[in-house]
């Protein structure tokens, strides 16, 4: 065959197979401690929303003009925000164990049973998931072990604080979860805040302040 046929199959060879789509199904969920070939690609496009957002310290905190990241605790004390705190510290910095939080602001204060508890700091690269309404996590153990492979199937949303605010319907709540630790970055969520709401009882209130004076935490009411 001729030098001038060779060329042009080698020439359709290229514009056929060069330019095949890649397929959206071919990424799938990355874990932060399994990461995928696609990793970098799926952070571009989800992960990356969460990084230097403009998150209030609470020790700045204005009634009105706020928005955190929380964990709210059901039957809250001061002995359970020190548990939960306890939990956080002890895990490894590449742990893969999640913690479930909220993302409120002073238009969507709601949390799990409007119940106080935590403010974090979670690192970007950390958030595996996030969405507009409860994750439903529970779905992913089987036998209270958290099932990566089944999650990676089911492929939960991963939307933008602001998208999750915006999709927020009051009374109800928005979910994220994140690993406490990250293999590659040594990242760790902090704990960096603890919060009440008016309706609190006084007591259970005044044990709350106490834990975050013990723990040289601010402590924020919630009353938008």
């Amino acid at each position: 065959m001729s030098k001038y046929f060779w060329n042009i199959l080698f020439q359709i060879f290229v514009a056929y197979f060069v330019t095949l789509p890649v397929s959206s199904t071919s990424c799938a969920l990355p874990t932060l401690n399994k990461p995928t070939k696609c990793s970098i690609l799926f952070e571009s496009q989800h992960r990356q929303l969460w990084r230097d957002f403009n998150w209030t310290n609470p020790a700045n905190h204005q009634k009105g003009h706020f928005i955190y990241q929380v964990h709210a605790i059901r039957g809250m004390s001061g002995r359970a925000v020190e548990e939960v705190i306890e939990f956080i510290e002890k895990s490894a910095a590449d742990s893969d164990k999640l913690l479930s939080f909220s993302v409120i602001d002073d238009e969507h204060p709601d949390t799990m049973a409007a119940s106080p508890g935590i403010i974090l700091k979670v690192p970007y690269k950390n958030i595996i998931a996030a969405d507009s309404e409860d994750l439903g996590l529970g779905r992913f153990e089987r036998s209270r072990i958290f099932d990566w492979d089944l999650f990676k199937k089911d492929k939960p949303p991963l939307l933008s604080p602001q998208e999750m605010l915006k999709r927020t319907q009051s009374p109800y709540w928005n979910e994220a979860a994140a690993t406490i630790g990250n293999t590659r970055s040594r990242e760790k969520i902090e704990i960096i805040g603890i919060f009440t709401y008016p309706h609190v009882n006084q007591r259970k209130s005044n044990l709350l302040q106490k834990a975050a004076e013990d723990l040289s935490l601010p402590f924020v009411i919630i009353d938008p």
